[in-house]
């Protein structure tokens, strides 16, 4: 089984809400591909006003990429490589300090 996309989720979710009859997998396909154009511009529209108001959308675990960026801006601040080990330290407990998303509203 495959995982639904951030679109498809947020398609589904508007299906459940619009009390559309059966199940949004079975449904019309002309019906869904109406709800994945709907899901798209929210979540278009969602990202652009956390951007505007100076937020990302971040993975919760760093990437590969986001780790050599970390080890790469270590040795040029302080001449010493940071590991991947303190590196996702060092996120995970930013992660874990932001602010929920109801005090950033």
């Amino acid at each position: 089984m495959t995982v639904p996309s951030r679109v498809e989720r947020v398609a589904i979710d508007l299906w459940k809400v619009c009390s559309c009859p059966g199940d949004f997998a079975t449904g019309d396909p002309r019906g869904k591909a109406s709800f994945i154009r709907m899901a798209s511009a929210a979540i278009a529209a969602s990202d652009a006003a956390l951007a505007e108001a100076g937020y990302a959308i971040v993975p919760k675990e760093p990437t590969s990429e986001m780790l050599v960026a970390a080890r790469d801006w270590s040795l040029r601040k302080y001449e010493k490589a940071i590991g991947n080990d303190a590196a996702i330290g060092c996120w995970c407990v930013m992660w874990d300090a932001a602010p929920p998303q109801c005090e950033r509203d």
